[in-house]
């Protein structure tokens, strides 16, 4: 009986090893894990905050030797009591460009644009604010980025845009968090990426019903625009 038994248990033990596939290694023990890591946009990445990781070449907006594309700014305090910055960008490169300048965040599970907001972030100099319009990292980890959409400009064109701001600045992204301010600014530069030449893009669905191009990889090839610092106003 006991012969018998034991017979049993090896035949049943052989038809387990031969139906199980070879071992797999930890990265393939749990497949779904990692199509799931795979298909986050942004899996818990960050930086050390108010990074653009997406436009490694900074141009000075100012000199047209550095940049064909030229872009002023200026600041001024509303009525209201708020921070607004207008900026102009002319596009003398001789083809066009987008600028990446559409902030989006979101709002019940949905995309929602911004128009009136912006980047604001420390600078290397403590008495500077940096203003972005384009894309960064927050300081924390986050599972998606947030890409703002774009708008076209054609060779020789111009396009102007605007924001708002609370008086006195905080720091402040669209997704994320960023450091806070380390004082009270006296001066600010503003940032403004863009893509140059034929770059694709995909339609980007926000809440509305409307939709934003979004800029497709590799964020790489865009190109940041810098002003020189600029005084605060208080009036």
């Amino acid at each position: 009986m006991n012969d018998l038994l034991v017979n049993g248990l090896l035949g049943l033990v052989a038809v387990v090893a031969a139906c199980d596939p070879a071992p797999r290694t930890s990265r393939e023990a749990n497949p779904a894990r990692e199509a799931k890591t795979k298909g986050a946009p942004m899996s818990e990445a960050h930086s050390d905050g108010g990074v653009n990781p997406a436009a490694p070449t900074v141009v000075d907006a100012a000199s047209p030797t550095t940049s064909p594309v030229a872009m002023e700014v200026a600041l001024s305090v509303t009525a209201g009591g708020r921070l607004h910055l207008d900026y102009t960008v002319t596009n003398g490169s001789g083809s066009p460009i987008l600028l990446w300048d559409q902030i989006v965040t979101t709002k019940d599970g949905k995309l929602i644009a911004l128009p009136d907001a912006v980047s604001t972030l420390p600078d290397a100099q403590a008495d500077t604010v940096r203003f972005v319009r384009g894309h960064v990292l927050p300081h924390s980890r986050v599972n998606y980025e947030y890409v703002p959409g774009v708008r076209p400009l054609d060779a020789g064109a111009t396009l102007t845009g605007s924001a708002e701001v609370d008086l006195p600045l905080k720091s402040w992204l669209a997704y994320g968090e960023v450091r806070p301010l380390p004082g009270t600014p006296t001066q600010a530069v503003f940032e403004l990426q863009y893509f140059p030449g034929d770059h694709a893009t995909t339609p980007m669905a926000l809440a509305d019903g409307s939709t934003l191009p979004k800029p497709a990889q590799p964020w790489s090839a865009a190109v940041t625009l810098r002003s020189a610092p600029l005084p605060i106003p208080t009036r």
